[in-house]
């Protein structure tokens, strides 16, 4: 017979164990212990378990600072607002997301936006604009009227290429489409 904590062998008259001190069951306990649970031949069992369960709190705790370190840092949301849709459009700009910025304008009302810009900026102009340009907008202010709303701004442009800063007002109307603002219109 083996202590079960450490598995030193033990003689069948032992109440404790000589090495680890282990209490040892008396026949009587040892019956009932059987019938309701197996007894191990030593902790290995006990103590694998023991690990694996630290293991996968560890990576929980991991995957769960994680996604906090995503939403927090990468995932950039902004406010469901005029002023936060502009300022998303912007940012979709600057990241190189053309699809995220499509996000931002309104699907019928604002499908000629994305026509001005081309015409702006020729063809292809998300490649160029977002390989050279930088856009900041400051200024902002925003009128709201029922489901409409204009925003006003000032928008520096900075161009790598040629290091030069243009800055203009650019006034945006938005519509809320389905529970969310919606460029309309950027002049």
């Amino acid at each position: 017979m083996f202590c079960s904590n450490c598995g030193t062998k033990r003689q069948e008259n032992d109440r404790f164990c000589t090495n680890c001190g282990q209490a040892f069951a008396t026949e009587e306990q040892a019956s009932q212990q059987s019938a309701s649970q197996p007894i191990h031949s030593n902790g290995a069992n006990q103590s694998t378990n023991t690990s694996k369960k630290k293991i996968f709190i560890g990576i929980g705790s991991v995957a769960v600072i994680a996604l906090i370190i995503y939403f927090a840092f990468f995932r950039t949301t902004f406010a469901n607002t005029p002023t936060g849709a502009v300022e998303g459009f912007v940012h979709s700009l600057n990241e190189a997301d053309f699809e995220q910025m499509k996000t931002y304008i309104h699907p019928e009302e604002g499908a000629h936006v994305l026509e001005e810009m081309d015409a702006e900026f020729g063809n292809g102009f998300e490649e160029l604009m977002f390989s050279m340009v930088d856009f900041e907008l400051s200024n902002l202010e925003e009128e709201i009227d029922g489901e409409y709303a204009t925003v006003y701004a000032t928008m520096a442009m900075t161009t790598s290429f040629f290091n030069d800063e243009e800055a203009q007002e650019i006034e945006v109307e938005l519509m809320l489409h389905n529970g969310k603002w919606l460029i309309t219109y950027l002049f």
